[in-house]
């Protein structure tokens, strides 16, 4: 009983992913970094310092902090919600990018 009530106060603990307006992120091919949260998107900088998040339709399995991550679908080196995230060959299409802050707390990896 009281396990079960950890781990429910662990999961609501935890933050949920940032929630706004659609947005797209210009200049893709010039990014800065990304950070896998872990669950189901990524985090991605743009070369002016903005960060993004970028939330998958469904959990990417190998979405993990060190994956090989690329990006595509971007039209005219822009990436937007019709876009997919390809971590380590498996693709994980995009259900959303929204304008965020930085992650909250994760390790940072430079591309």
């Amino acid at each position: 009983m009281l396990g079960s009530f950890l781990l429910a106060a662990l999961i609501g603990a935890s933050p949920a992913p940032p929630a706004g307006r659609e947005t797209v992120i210009p200049r893709i091919r010039g990014f800065l970094e990304w950070v896998a949260d872990g669950k189901q998107g990524v985090y991605i900088r743009g070369d002016t310092g903005q960060w993004y998040y970028a939330r998958t339709e469904a959990p990417c399995a190998r979405l993990r902090p060190h994956a090989a991550v690329s990006f595509v679908g971007a039209v005219q080196n822009q990436l937007d919600r019709y876009g997919a995230i390809v971590a380590e060959g498996w693709r994980c299409q995009l259900a959303s990018v929204v304008e965020s802050g930085p992650p909250p707390g994760l390790r940072r990896h430079p591309r």
